[in-house]
């Protein structure tokens, strides 16, 4: 009989606590969820080979719309990611005249870059990036679009 009367009791405190719940929450509005992951941040890697066995890897955030590569590099170098130095031709753009310690010309090799594994047919000041754009570096021999 004890054992009845706990289950009916038990039962009943159940029934009355889903019963007062289901009221008091139906006047509560949900709202849909919303996205709280972070915002994606806009990334470009480069791979800067200065022709010797010696390979950087520089990951940069891009930091406004329209960046150049110039003013990226310009960015990390402020971020001592690399060290770069380029000649400013006025209208013709700028160009990169060493990064990290190699200069053109030396032993006639020179800077060239590819973008997305294309060689680049456009300068580093004049290049808009593009969030997940990779930027390969390479000082060799004579200008190559291998």
């Amino acid at each position: 009989m004890k054992k009845t009367l706990f289950l009916t009791s038990t039962a009943a405190v159940i029934f009355l606590t889903g019963l007062f719940l289901g009221f008091s929450l139906s006047n509560v509005q949900f709202s849909p969820l919303k996205n709280t992951a972070p915002p994606k941040e806009n990334f470009v890697n480069m791979l800067i080979d200065d022709g010797y066995g010696n390979i950087a890897s520089v990951k940069e955030i891009l930091e406004k719309k329209d960046e150049t590569l110039l003013e990226l590099m310009t960015a990390a170098e402020k971020n001592n990611r690399l060290k770069f130095s380029y000649k400013d031709f006025g209208s013709l753009g700028k160009l990169v005249e060493s990064i990290n310690g190699r200069t053109n010309g030396d032993q006639g090799k020179f800077w060239q870059f590819w973008i997305n594994h294309e060689y680049a047919k456009i300068g580093a000041s004049s290049y808009k990036l593009n969030s997940g754009d990779f930027i390969d570096w390479k000082f060799s021999l004579q200008p190559s679009q291998n």
